[in-house]
């Protein structure tokens, strides 16, 4: 089933769960409705508005997901804005977790990205992506993972590249057999493996060092998809 569609009110809930979490309160979300509608009725129009503009924003990132336009770009938000909205975002994700047989039952999704070298730019290099999904009931159940071929090296990076490959998986950076190269196809399968049941895509979660490569790689992949379906247009 896709994901529920989040409202103002939702976005409340969560945000006075939090103040209770502070205070010592461990309060579940099922009896949040009750304790929050007082205070929502108090709110004024703008600060309805608020709310709801913020619960907009998800669930519109949440359709660009569903729709294959996963393609990571630079906000403009500060550091402490990028945390803020990890927080709600984790916030949101644990909302839905009301008993702990729900938990058990819960999908993650988590990946790795495997990259031959970092340049002095902050550009990565992507060799290869693996993505399992897994709960904490039955374990690791699908499992996603493609060798990708990097493209032309960096210049001044070769040596860097080859080596990474020496000390580690021992696999050719260039010219590898099971490397591809259609990173439409690679991105599309990736997009589709995070997806719930067909709907909006799932959470990825990552270990924290590991996020701008993340970000930086699929940004990367997302363009080249984008820019091998606008060739093959073209040639139509």
């Amino acid at each position: 089933m896709p994901a529920k569609k989040k409202n103002g009110f939702m976005i409340l809930m969560i945000e006075l769960q939090e103040e209770f979490r502070r205070d010592g309160r461990n309060v579940p979300m099922q009896e949040m409705p009750t304790l929050a509608a007082p205070k929502w009725k108090l709110l004024s129009a703008m600060e309805r508005d608020r709310y709801d503009n913020e619960a907009k924003g998800l669930n519109q990132q949440a359709r660009n997901i569903q729709r294959n336009a996963l393609v990571i770009t630079d906000t403009g938000e500060t550091e402490e804005q990028k945390m803020e909205r990890n927080k709600r975002e984790r916030e949101l994700v644990q909302s839905e977790w009301t008993s702990k047989p729900m938990v058990a039952r819960q999908k993650f999704y988590l990946m790795n990205w495997q990259t031959l070298c970092k340049t002095e730019e902050g550009h990565y290099v992507p060799g290869e992506v693996a993505c399992v999904e897994y709960s904490l009931e039955k374990g690791i159940m699908r499992e996603f993972h493609r060798f990708i071929a990097p493209g032309e090296i960096p210049k001044g990076y070769a040596y860097k590249c080859k080596q990474t490959c020496e000390d580690t998986h021992k696999i050719p950076y260039q010219n590898f057999k099971l490397a591809k190269n259609d990173y439409k196809n690679i991105y599309t399968e990736l997009c589709n493996f995070v997806r719930r049941d067909r709907g909006d895509c799932s959470p990825v979660y990552l270990m924290g060092m590991e996020l701008a490569e993340a970000e930086y790689c699929l940004s990367w992949l997302a363009r080249l998809a984008t820019t091998v379906r606008h060739s093959i247009r073209a040639r139509l």
